[in-house]
């Protein structure tokens, strides 16, 4: 790929599908060879890309005589950010924002210009150069800091609304239904109940050993979309549910090594083959 400036190289990912290997090199060529400094412009001015993205929400009020009148009200990913949530701008991905704002708005039913960019996939090849931009950054400068937290730092865990007792029937159900190993050395009640609510000594973190496997594919490839199913059912916020870098440290693979989400795996909705079995799973324990 020819060397060009970063606004061109972001129009491009608006008309066509860059290969990662270039938008690698690309990286690679803008910081000059992985510069920190030039890394971190760079990860502000995605930031900033993502906040100024436009669009409008239609108010439609009917008055006293039944006439509907029709408001336009323009606004940006950032706006909308702050004002559903006030600071989550702020501590948000690229693909983060864009999803809130997407989900919020599918949520709260509101209306809006379908042919505005948002809602096209004209923005995904930005979003996943972005993805590479961030993923790239926490490897080459955050090792040393996730390697070694301060010791009075509590491991990551997600807070749901259960109790001990619920968590202990959906940890059971889900290993009696093969979604978690029977085997208590690789995945044992303390470190389910401290992942899912916090709960007890942070010494009893441990990653969760996730075995469920595609039913098609006789036990040889693992059905990470259940995972991200559960989550959803749990009620588990989707930028929580498609954050890698925190998924990556509170789930394991049968082997023991992480469990490697990519850009499809969060970015094609939460419903697996196990959707039924997991809800029932998890009415049961409630």
């Amino acid at each position: 790929m020819e060397t060009m400036t970063l606004t061109d190289f972001l129009q491009n990912c608006k008309s066509r599908n860059i290969p990662e290997p270039d938008m690698y090199n690309f990286i690679q060529q803008y910081t000059n060879n992985f510069d920190k400094t030039a890394f971190k412009y760079l990860r502000n001015y995605l930031n900033k890309y993502a906040n100024n993205i436009k669009f409008t929400i239609i108010n439609e009020v009917e008055d006293d005589s039944g006439a509907v009148e029709q408001t336009d009200r323009p606004t940006t990913v950032y706006k909308y950010i702050e004002k559903q949530q006030k600071y989550l701008s702020l501590v948000l991905a690229p693909r983060q924002k864009i999803d809130f704002v997407l989900n919020d708005i599918a949520e709260k039913n509101l209306n809006c210009y379908n042919d505005e960019s948002i809602f096209s996939l004209e923005f995904e090849p930005f979003l996943q150069f972005s993805e590479l931009v961030e993923t790239e950054y926490k490897e080459k400068f955050s090792m040393n800091i996730d390697k070694e937290p301060a010791s009075d730092t509590p491991p990551p865990h997600f807070t749901i609304t259960l109790s001990e007792n619920q968590l202990l029937k959906l940890y059971t159900g889900l290993t009696e239904n093969g979604f978690l190993p029977i085997d208590t050395t690789n995945t044992d009640f303390k470190a389910f109940s401290y992942i899912f609510g916090g709960n007890g000594d942070k010494a009893n973190f441990k990653p969760i050993m996730w075995i469920k496997t595609n039913s098609t594919t006789q036990g040889k490839n693992l059905n990470k979309k259940s995972l991200l199913n559960l989550l959803n059912i749990l009620g588990i916020h989707f930028s929580v549910i498609r954050n890698k870098a925190l998924l990556n440290k509170l789930f394991v693979k049968p082997d023991g090594s992480s469990i490697k989400f990519n850009s499809e795996n969060l970015s094609s909705g939460f419903v697996s083959e196990y959707n039924n079995k997991l809800i029932e799973i998890v009415n049961l324990a409630k």
